[in-house]
């Protein structure tokens, strides 16, 4: 039978966070209701996952998408009230 090593989290190329660190939580119904604060965390998604499909985008178009997608919404929205 084969041994298992208790998992440990590897940290390449920086200090391990400390505890105080790691259990700051976040009001995400704060976030999501500051749209500047909205906005930058979903710009700065849209960045990460297209760079995780390899499909190289910058933030300004990751701004340009995001703002033409909210004004879609919010017009759909209007429409169905």
């Amino acid at each position: 039978m084969v041994e298992r090593l208790p998992y440990k989290r590897l940290m390449v190329g920086s200090t391990p966070p400390r505890p105080n660190q790691m259990s700051r939580r976040v009001d995400i119904k704060a976030l999501l209701a500051n749209n500047q604060l909205r906005e930058k965390l979903l710009v700065k998604a849209i960045v990460a996952l297209q760079a995780r499909e390899g499909i190289v985008t910058s933030e300004a178009d990751a701004l340009r998408a995001y703002r033409k997608v909210r004004k879609e919404t919010l017009e759909k929205k209007k429409r169905s009230t």
